[in-house]
């Protein structure tokens, strides 16, 4: 027999996102939020999983926890709709308060009005 280790290897650390724009031309935060979304994507593929092996366990509380764990997926589920940047820039264009065309603040960064006496 070989000799294997089925143990999990540490990954390397990640790299902090960039300022500005990505290697895909989107923005460093449009990417960040997209790499969260594949990772809660992926717990809610693993607690579907979950939620299928305890459907048919033969324990007497497997099918409580089947029912946490589905009820866990759609929690996940729910926060990857709700993060998605299609969406995100759709009720940032909505809100009043953002509006980075006018002077009432928003996004824009501005000088204070000075008024000088002559």
């Amino acid at each position: 027999m070989d000799n294997q280790d089925d143990a999990a290897k540490p990954s390397r650390p990640r790299r902090a996102a960039r300022a500005s724009k990505s290697r895909s031309g989107e923005p460093a935060w449009a990417e960040a939020m997209e790499v969260q979304r594949t990772r809660l994507m992926q717990v809610q593929g693993l607690l579907h999983c979950l939620h299928e092996v305890l459907l048919y366990a033969e324990d007497e509380h497997a099918i409580t926890y089947a029912d946490i764990a589905q009820l866990a997926g759609e929690i996940v589920g729910d926060c990857v709709s709700a993060l998605d940047t299609v969406q995100l820039r759709r009720l940032i264009k909505q809100d009043p308060t953002l509006d980075t065309r006018g002077f009432h603040g928003g996004l824009q960064v501005r000088e204070p009005a000075v008024k000088y006496l002559l």
